[in-house]
């Protein structure tokens, strides 16, 4: 089994199953869907309840047990043949996500793999490359996640205290009529106005550097910037005020 290029990964709080953690191959996602490997085939392990922590995700123990599950994914199934192009965590279920090019001999692996496991593990195909493009590659929200939590890693890498309040500037671009509603909304909201163009506006908050707070914002954001007619273009430290304490 084949394990392609950079991977990346984000939270998906939004699932019906409730919150997923969920790693993928971004060499992947990135480019237009291949034209082989058409078979999408997930392996479900189904853990425990009493091995998952109250966010659904595996314990300690149980996540030990899933990675020597991994481990003998790749003994099973040497052949480039098949990809591993996603991993999801959720409720107790982890998914491994294949596109293969020879469903056949997973089959044919299946009973060796449920009894080396010291869990359940269930088996779902499909065509295509549907499932990985729509359930697992991130849509808006999940890449923004991504952009903010490497932008916050680079703050704190530079020096950035993440339990120090810090002035965020918002940056929003689209046509003046959009980004009059915009503002008009995030002043009421209490946000500063920094500067405004015919074009683009910019607002400020104050807001630690946590990922759940800064991303739980931009989602925000940019999902009100998409119902004016606008968009989100992300945030940046303030150059003028920088850290706040208060």
């Amino acid at each position: 089994m084949r394990v392609r290029g950079r991977w990346n990964f984000y939270f998906d709080s939004w699932r019906p199953s409730g919150r997923a953690s969920i790693r993928f191959d971004e060499s992947v996602a990135r480019k237009a869907t291949p034209t082989t490997h058409r078979r999408c085939l997930r392996l479900i392990a189904m853990v425990p309840l009493h091995q998952v922590g109250h966010d659904g995700i595996p314990l300690p123990l149980a996540h030990v047990a899933l990675r020597g599950f991994e481990s003998d994914l790749y003994g099973l199934l040497p052949s480039d043949d098949h990809w591993l192009v996603g991993v999801m965590s959720h409720r107790g279920v982890r998914e491994f996500v294949l596109q293969t090019n020879d469903v056949a001999s997973i089959r044919a692996a299946l009973p060796r793999l449920r009894a080396a496991a010291p869990f359940e593990v269930e088996s779902q195909e499909s065509a295509g490359w549907l499932f990985f493009r729509t359930r697992v590659v991130p849509g808006l929200g999940g890449r923004q996640q991504i952009r903010d939590r490497s932008k916050i890693a680079r703050l704190v890498a530079a020096g950035s205290d993440l339990a120090t309040a810090h002035t965020l500037e918002h940056r929003f671009t689209g046509p003046s009529d959009a980004l009059d509603l915009v503002e008009a909304e995030l002043c009421a909201d209490r946000f500063q106005l920094v500067r405004t163009a015919d074009d683009s506006l910019v607002v400020a908050r104050t807001s630690s550097l946590d990922l759940e707070e800064v991303s739980g914002l931009t989602g925000r954001l940019a999902s009100l910037a998409r119902a004016e007619g606008a968009r989100y273009d992300g945030w940046a430290p303030s150059r003028m005020t920088g850290t706040v304490t208060s």
